[in-house]
Parts: C-alpha cells; structure tokens; sequence
C-alpha cells in the first residue's frame, strides 16, 4: 500500500549561501524543463508536431543534465496533460448537463406562462362581451397579470443563464487550454508571485532500478540526513520523516537502496 510522508520544513536561512544557491538554481532548471516539456507535448497532442529525436534527449541536450531532470520534468508533464484532458472533459459533461437542466426549467415556465395568458384572454373576452364582474377583475389584477409578469422574468433569466453555459460549452469545444504556471490571475495582477509560483518545487520521481532510486537523493536513517545531488554540489538537508517513518525506514532499507 502507497503511503505519503512528511519531513519537517526547512528555510534556505539555515543553510549556507553556497548551497541555498545551488537548491534554487536546480529549482529554476527544472522548472524550465517542466515548462519546455509540457510545451512539447501539448504541441504534439493537440497539433500533430512531430520531431525526430526524443523529448528526453532533446532536454538532455538543452539543458546539460543527466537523465533524472528531464525524465521528472517529462512524467509531471504527462501527468498535468492528462489532467487538463480530463478536466476539460469534466466541465464539458458538467457544463451539459447544466444546459439541460436551464431547457427543461425553461419548457415548464413556458408551459406555466401559457395557461396564465390563457386565463387572461379568457378574462379579455368576458370583458368585451360585458360581462366581467368585480371578482374577475382583481383576480386579474392581482393574481393573473402578476404571476405573468413573474414568469417572464424568471424566463428571461434562464435564458441569460442558458446563453451563459452555451458560451462556455462552445469554448470548451473549442480544445484543451494549455497550463499557465504561475496562475494567469498572477500574470496579470502580481508578477512577482507569478514568478515564485513558476519555480518553487521540483518533483524528482524514483527509478527502482537505480542504486539511490532516483540517484539523486539519499536518505541517512541514522543521522537524520538528507544528500541531494545537485548539479554543482551535494547538499546536506537536516531532515526528519515523522509520519510513516516504520515504512520510509523498510524503504531506504531495501536492497537497491543500500
């Protein structure tokens, strides 16, 4: 059973210059091949743009790294596709269902609207043939003419909302959009917060088959110590896992981990 855990936080305050500046470098790379990744492959999906060479390689190159960054980059990249795809599909089926629900509200408020005009042409045509009476005149004034008024409102405000959804159902349509990292509100309004939100984690998957799983982080039971190999130095990380720690302990324990 997969299980998740959490280290406590630490600050970049704590530890020294030369290797706050190596974690926030490699945080900047990756990120910039996340994006140029994610870029790639939505191309690709959405608009059949095809090159010879791998994506891996092709970041391999760019970049300057070993395997572990664009092999990351490339699998968050996948999985944030798919999850727009999907989400995409979600708010279609949603947003369908709405304007169906906006028609049939619409078909009983006409129908309701109907009778009502029916009753008040009745009450018309007594009224031209005199005789209409001072019972039929407030029900007409009070009740009829009212509810009337009352029903096209509530249909005009359905439309409006019916219009609303068709708008949103034909830009869904219209495809997938692709990601803004950093928040398009960001973008717009807070530069600055756009720009920590584009570069502020890095998801680095294991490999089972690597002798550290992913070859770039060890974890030292004993100690409480965290090696990241980053691509100017190893920075030691004071960490400690306090959930789960029986499984993370049976983990790193593991023979392609030791």
């Amino acid at each position: 059973m997969k299980c998740l855990s959490y280290s406590n936080r630490f600050y970049y305050k704590e530890l020294s210059e030369e290797d706050a500046n190596c974690i926030k470098k490699d945080l900047i790379l990756y990120n910039s091949m996340l994006h140029t990744a994610y870029k790639k492959l939505y191309l690709t999906c959405f608009h059949g743009v095809k090159d010879a060479v791998s994506l891996q390689k092709q970041l391999k190159t760019r970049y300057g790294t070993n395997d572990y960054f664009p092999l990351s980059a490339i699998h968050e990249a996948r999985a944030l596709l798919k999850s727009n795809i999907e989400t995409n599909q979600r708010l279609k089926k949603a947003c369908t269902k709405r304007i169906e629900r906006i028609n049939e509200k619409i078909r009983k408020e006409n129908k309701s609207l109907q009778n009502w005009q029916k009753h008040k042409e009745q009450l018309i045509q007594k009224s031209r043939e005199h005789e209409t009476s001072e019972a039929d005149y407030l029900y007409e004034v009070q009740i009829v003419n009212p509810n009337i008024k009352q029903l096209k409102h509530r249909i005009r405000s359905l439309t409006f909302k019916l219009n609303r959804e068709t708008d949103k159902l034909n830009h869904l349509n219209l495809g997938v959009r692709a990601a803004c990292f950093g928040s398009r509100k960001n973008l717009h309004n807070n530069p600055e917060a756009y720009r920590y939100e584009r570069r502020k984690r890095m998801l680095i998957t294991g490999r089972r088959q690597g002798k550290y799983s992913n070859n770039l982080f060890k974890y030292h039971l004993e100690s409480g110590i965290m090696v990241y190999r980053g691509t100017e130095k190893e920075v030691h990380l004071p960490i400690q896992f306090y959930h789960h720690a029986d499984k993370l302990e049976r983990a790193v324990r593991l023979p392609h981990n030791t």
